[in-house]
């Protein structure tokens, strides 16, 4: 390739400016990059996002996923200060006027709204999976799931269960 043939995007400043100096970038240059991966670069075809060869981005890949972490995605999304299972189903008894372990007893008909109530906001607040809910609750994943779905439909036409639900959002926010 000439000079001539270079693309406009590509600066040296832009470029270099990406490292702490000049020297650096020579070095990584000389360690990680090639002929062929230059090309790929300055033709725009399928552009790696990592300037390197194969071997070296592979050999950098291996390198971190070696490296153990204690952060997943949902621990990204748990960032925010999130309630209990407890706090939860403490509001929602204090709400219904009902004992706590009234909560977790399977029941059916408009006397298991406490219950479901207690399994959404633990799911939509608490970020809890299906199968902490379940345990919790002694269910499978797949019953918390289903239940949850029927819940979820549920409020789209019961509005006083939405004001419900609203109300002890609003009340364990408080507390958090």
């Amino acid at each position: 390739m000439n000079k001539n043939d270079h693309q406009s995007w590509i600066t040296t400043n832009t470029i270099i400016a990406e490292f702490n100096s000049l020297q650096e970038y020579v070095e990584y240059i000389a360690n990680g990059i090639d002929d062929e991966v230059v090309k790929k670069i300055l033709t725009n075809e399928n552009s790696p996002v990592i300037l390197a060869t194969s071997n070296f981005i592979n050999e950098k890949i291996r390198a971190l996923s070696s490296v153990k972490t204690d952060e997943t995605f949902p621990d990204v999304k748990r960032t925010k200060p999130r309630p209990s299972m407890e706090i939860i189903i403490k509001e929602i008894s204090i709400f219904f006027n009902l004992h706590q372990s009234h909560i977790t007893k399977p029941l059916r008909g408009e006397k298991n709204i406490p219950r479901l109530l207690s399994m959404y906001l633990s799911r939509k607040m608490g970020f809890f999976t299906y199968a902490e809910i379940g345990v919790v609750f002694n269910r499978t994943m797949y019953a918390v799931s289903t239940a949850l779905k029927r819940f979820e439909e549920k409020l789209k036409y019961d509005s006083q269960l939405y004001i419900q639900l609203t109300t002890i959002e609003d009340k364990i926010n408080g507390k958090l």
